[in-house]
């Protein structure tokens, strides 16, 4: 199984939560995969620098990892 590094830049008034690919998220970039949950949150964590775009006032970074489908 593989999971999809997702950086999305959201704006401060959405909901962390509602901060989602499709719904809230501004920008949505894939910046890495990893074969599990775990490892694909602790490398999300280490390379969110790593993201093309960055945050402007009034928005903030969040990763997710996605089950990558057809895996």
């Amino acid at each position: 199984m593989t999971f999809e590094i997702i950086a999305l830049i959201c704006s401060l008034g959405v909901d962390p939560r509602d901060c989602m690919p499709g719904a809230g998220a501004r920008i949505v970039e894939k910046i890495g995969e990893e074969h599990s949950e775990l490892a694909c949150m602790r490398q999300g964590l280490i390379s969110s620098g790593g993201a093309i775009s960055k945050p402007k006032d009034g928005e903030f970074e969040k990763i997710i990892c996605l089950r990558k489908m057809g895996s």
